[in-house]
């Protein structure tokens, strides 16, 4: 998705929609990555709800058109989205309060000499980090 000072430019061939535009203005305030029942909770609050369903296939389009990107953090596929701002993060994931922690390094970059050197061109890669934040991991010491 491009911006055209400050505005978005809706890509060709997506509709610009009530919901889409809701949703959009939802995870661009975010301050990290959110579930879709996350959004949905927060499009309540505007007082013009909007399905569950509706939202998924918002989200889906969007992934589609690289507007969100999307990360399964949990082992039951729970999905979280955040803007595409083409911007290179990994997160660790709290498996108790799903508490999502930016790394500030790639890790992938310790490989990529390895990999280069027998050939292999990387052409993309997630890194997803599961464990206790310092929070629950206290909670548990109790």
């Amino acid at each position: 998705m491009e911006r055209d000072s400050g505005k978005i430019v809706w890509p060709e061939g997506l509709k610009k929609t009530k919901p889409r535009e809701v949703v959009l203005s939802i995870l661009e305030q975010a301050k990290e990555p959110l579930t879709a029942m996350e959004i949905s909770s927060k499009i309540e609050k505007t007082g013009k709800p909007v399905w569950l369903s509706t939202i998924y296939r918002v989200l889906e389009s969007f992934e589609e058109k690289a507007i969100v990107l999307k990360t399964t953090v949990l082992d039951n596929g729970m999905a979280v989205y955040a803007i595409n701002r083409h911007e290179h993060t990994h997160y660790a994931v709290c498996m108790k309060c799903r508490k999502m922690v930016a790394i500030e390094n790639c890790p992938m970059q310790a490989f990529m000499p390895e990999l280069e050197g027998q050939g292999f061109q990387v052409t993309g890669h997630k890194v997803e980090m599961y464990g206790l934040c310092k929070e629950c991991s206290d909670q548990k010491k109790e």
